[in-house]
């Protein structure tokens, strides 16, 4: 079971999401999924709707696909129903793409000649594996099952994850699936976690902790945290009104900027960027100058990457569009809930320049997607929070 707010993974006796806090109510819940391309696929948009309908709409027809393909929605059978809607290496893994790809869910990483996936192996499949592919796609390897790997990093030839059973670990593997142990287990999900210098440092229940890569000595370095990132001997982490720096070998501390509610920190060069919700994509400089810059102004920003000289990002559709494709597809009250919340974060592919500026909409072989992740040679994506495919995104020319 995932939470509908955040996509987050919940056992399933879970009464509210620890990784966002929404209450989760519900009785006498059965859960069916069914995708959504097959009802998609039943539906014809007449050329006179579509001039009366939302952009949204618009773009079903000028795509001419009637799917959205990979998002698995859940039907729910109810008794009765309640639901509270909601509208590595030394000093970390040094690279801005695998950092995102992190703070993106990590359920995609990559090395010098392979992609890693958390995601079906097959088609039919009904539970997800940890696999490889070249970067072409071929060469498809798999190298674990992933029911309970919900989050992955790849450093100097071993993938660190998190396991989810009966509580919270992290453990290591080769790339190839084997010295496969666990390093340190604890109660609550680690929002983050990253490797520096022979030292796991990881974030849960709003403190970040670190140990040795045996699990051993471990210890709190900071309490009151959300996230934070790594950059040589250097942490910068974030509360709920700043972010600051944490020197990892005399462990001074030092404000960088005021900043509520930042997450999302990525690290390039001198600069650090961050998203604050409902508000866009800032950077702020690593020397001098530290009051920061607003790069990207959309309230409606959702998940962001790199690609070469870029900023690509998900501008997520409205409430009301998201409600209307839902009720147009769906056959119920009931379906049109479950397809609403599958469309949660989903939007279509902006791009923009590094530096701000230049935003344009990028037409791709995706209708919508809901997350993306990044490698040297393109994007891959996730079509919905509940989708167990990833799938490569194709740019038109």
């Amino acid at each position: 079971m995932f939470c509908k707010k955040c996509g987050a993974k919940l056992d399933d006796d879970a009464l509210f999401c620890e990784k966002c806090g929404t209450t989760i109510t519900r009785q006498n819940v059965e859960a069916v999924a069914i995708n959504t391309t097959e009802v998609l696929q039943e539906r014809a948009i007449s050329e006179v709707e579509l001039s009366k309908e939302t952009p949204a709409l618009q773009k079903l027809q000028k795509n001419k696909i009637l799917a959205i393909i990979g998002i698995s929605v859940f039907v729910i059978a109810i008794g009765a129903f309640c639901l509270t809607r909601f509208t590595g290496s030394f000093g970390g893994s040094k690279n801005i793409y695998q950092e995102i790809n992190f703070n993106n869910g990590a359920h995609f990483a990559y090395d010098d000649t392979r992609l890693y996936f958390i995601a079906n192996y097959n088609a039919d499949d009904e539970d997800e594996s940890l696999y490889s592919t070249d970067y072409n796609g071929g060469h498809k390897t798999l190298i674990a099952d992933a029911e309970n790997i919900i989050r992955i990093r790849v450093i100097d030839g071993k993938i660190y994850y998190q396991e989810s059973d009966d509580g919270y670990s992290i453990g290591s593997m080769t790339t190839a699936g084997e010295e496969n142990h666990t390093i340190i287990e604890f109660e609550k999900i680690a929002e983050k976690y990253d490797i520096a210098n022979g030292q796991l440092y990881y974030l849960t229940d709003s403190k970040i902790h670190s140990c040795n890569l045996s699990g051993e000595n471990s210890r709190v370095l900071m309490e009151d945290a959300k996230t934070f990132v790594l950059d040589g001997t250097m942490m910068y982490y974030a509360t709920e009104d700043g972010i600051y720096s944490l020197n990892l070998q005399n462990e001074k501390q030092a404000q960088l900027c005021e900043a509520e509610k930042a997450s999302n920190l990525v690290i390039e060069g001198k600069s650090l960027y961050y998203s604050v919700s409902d508000d866009g994509l800032y950077c702020v400089s690593l020397s001098g100058n530290t009051v920061p810059e607003r790069i990207i102004g959309d309230n409606s920003l959702g998940r962001f990457v790199f690609q070469n000289d870029g900023i690509y990002y998900v501008h997520e559709m409205s409430d009301s569009n998201r409600e209307t494709i839902a009720n147009y597809i769906a056959d119920s009250e009931l379906d049109a809930l479950m397809y609403e919340i599958s469309l949660i974060g989903c939007g279509s592919i902006y791009r923009c320049d590094k530096t701000g500026g230049g935003e344009m909409e990028m037409e791709s072989d995706q209708l919508f997607v809901q997350t993306l992740y990044t490698y040297p040679d393109g994007l891959y994506c996730k079509s919905s929070a509940f989708s167990n495919f990833i799938e490569k995104v194709v740019f038109e020319k």
